[in-house]
């Protein structure tokens, strides 16, 4: 399959470009607040229908220190990368993204809401950080519609597996913020420090 899908196309066959113009919300993307919910009630289901006339599935990879050339369906012939390679073989494979930071937890929540870090309040941890540390008092707001809410809303079943890094309190994990299913680590692996105080090598 691997269609070629520009970035313009794709917000144009999910209905993200009408809704960015309504959304009109300083500071926010085109999924802005409620307008997320609204181009995802509008969806893509019309211009990439799936089998059977549903919905496709889709699987978002964001990964820490993934350059985009280190698969193999983006040209590396250092790493195997099989399955990822198949993903994009039999669906869709995009060629343009667009981070709003470096680093996990504000990239993390651009991802999640379409809003700029700032935003959402998660450009900083409490302490002026760029990310957020074990046992922060700060996470994702559960007020911020996130986008697996959006797509719950529209049928789909959502699961978030790997580093979260939105917040470890129990009102900012995944499945308070629309997620059914959650596998993985509230933050980075070597946030968490051994028995006697050392930080995990």
């Amino acid at each position: 399959m691997n269609r070629h899908v520009t970035r313009r196309g794709l917000l144009k066959a999910a209905g993200l470009g009408a809704a960015c113009a309504a959304a009109g919300a300083p500071g926010c993307g085109a999924l802005a607040g409620g307008s997320l919910r609204a181009a995802a009630v509008r969806g893509p289901a019309a211009a990439m229908d799936g089998p059977a006339g549903r919905p496709p599935n889709f699987v978002v990879i964001l990964c820490d220190n993934l350059g985009y050339g280190d698969v193999g369906c983006y040209g590396s012939t250092k790493h195997r990368t099989p399955h990822v390679d198949r993903l994009a073989a039999e669906g869709m494979r995009l060629t343009s993204f667009y981070a709003t930071s470096g680093v996990c937890t504000p990239s993390r929540a651009s991802l999640m809401t379409g809003c700029y870090p700032r935003r959402v309040n998660l450009h900083v941890d409490e302490r002026g950080g760029q990310v957020l540390r074990p046992v922060s008092p700060k996470g994702l707001n559960p007020d911020e519609i996130t986008v697996a809410e959006v797509l719950k809303a529209c049928g789909y079943a959502t699961e978030c597996v790997g580093k979260w890094h939105l917040g470890d309190q129990p009102e900012f994990l995944p499945t308070r913020q629309g997620f059914d299913e959650y596998f993985g680590i509230p933050y980075s692996d070597d946030m968490v420090g051994t028995a006697d105080g050392r930080r995990c090598p």
